[in-house]
């Protein structure tokens, strides 16, 4: 599976939260690898939602934290056109605001060569989905639950370190 990280030595599992036409979205979480990331990459780092297809990748969240006294809200939007197995064209946002003041930095980049990875991503639970696959994705819908949302917002501040330490 393609996921847009940074070593080719990091390891992930995941649990399909949805299936639909050629498209999966799973709850993902970077479980081990470099050593670089071992703050980010174990059992209890963050859950990311990550929509996957033979030629699409998407990652979108938005958490929010006080911190300092300050409301904070973080977003980080990803897409990327697949073009086979060694090239992913990706637009990548990442956006800040901290009381009623917005940040935001994007940028569009072609992985390929050692900057292109693709995972064994070990299957936790939901594999079941598979089986019976709805024909059509809902329109704008990320197939994100309410779970793996909540999951972000208890990850909180670090959960956006830990999403920029893997970009």
């Amino acid at each position: 599976m393609f996921i847009d990280g940074k070593s080719a030595e990091l390891e992930y599992a995941a649990s399909i939260v949805n299936v639909c036409g050629d498209q999966t979205t799973y709850a993902l979480q970077c479980t081990g690898g470099h050593r670089y990331y071992s703050d980010t990459c174990n059992a209890n780092g963050p859950i990311m939602t990550v929509t996957g297809g033979p030629s699409i990748y998407g990652f979108s969240t938005t958490i929010t934290s006080r911190t300092g006294g300050y409301d904070i809200s973080a977003t980080a939007q990803e897409s990327c056109d697949l073009q086979g197995t060694t090239v992913a064209v990706c637009s990548a946002t990442l956006a800040g605001e901290v009381d009623g003041t917005t940040t935001a930095v994007s940028d569009t980049l072609t992985l390929s060569g050692t900057n292109y990875h693709r995972y064994d991503v070990a299957i936790t639970g939901g594999a079941e989905k598979t089986a019976n696959p709805a024909a059509e994705c809902t329109p704008g819908g990320s197939g994100a639950s309410t779970k793996a949302v909540a999951m972000w917002g208890v990850a909180g501040a670090v959960g956006v370190a830990s999403l920029l330490g893997l970009w």
